[in-house]
């Protein structure tokens, strides 16, 4: 099958999905800065997502566009920021709670199984940063998501 790059609003969707704060932004329909699990409506992730990932009017989404704006998106966004905190329910609550987080973590994100190097590669990356296991899976997590295999349909 041929590999093609998610559009703008593909990517949303698998973002939300994979995050497990899907469901919460579209309960969420007044955003309330003090609380932090109604910080954002989906409304606020539609338009942050489509500002930086779509491409500019009149150009069709056929191919990937990677570009300076969608990087520091994923890297500096407080909307990713925010999908990437322990929260009830969400990805990094289960993946804290679990001995070995690996399975379930590549299954969410890349819908496949880790193979041994990068079961081996995670745990040792947990092992270092032991202290603060939401934190570090949070990292992790970020770093699938921002891979081109997140990206891209299969």
């Amino acid at each position: 099958a041929t590999q093609r790059h998610l559009i703008a609003e593909q990517q949303l969707r698998a973002f939300l999905i994979a995050t497990g704060e899907k469901e919460r932004l579209e309960k969420t329909t007044k955003p309330d800065a003090k609380d932090d699990a109604t910080k954002y409506s989906l409304a606020d992730f539609q338009k942050a997502f489509a500002a930086a990932l779509a491409n500019p009017a009149k150009e069709p989404e056929l191919a990937a566009n990677p570009s300076l704006r969608s990087a520091l998106f994923l890297r500096n966004s407080d909307h990713v920021q925010w999908a990437l905190k322990p929260r009830a329910g969400n990805l990094i609550e289960r993946l804290a709670k679990l001995p070995d987080p690996s399975e379930e973590l590549y299954l969410t994100i890349l819908t496949r199984l880790p193979d041994t190097d990068e079961k081996d590669h995670l745990n040792e990356w947990l092992a270092k940063r032991g202290s603060n296991k939401a934190q570090a899976l949070g990292d992790y997590v970020w770093a699938l998501i921002s891979s081109t295999e997140f990206f891209v349909n299969h």
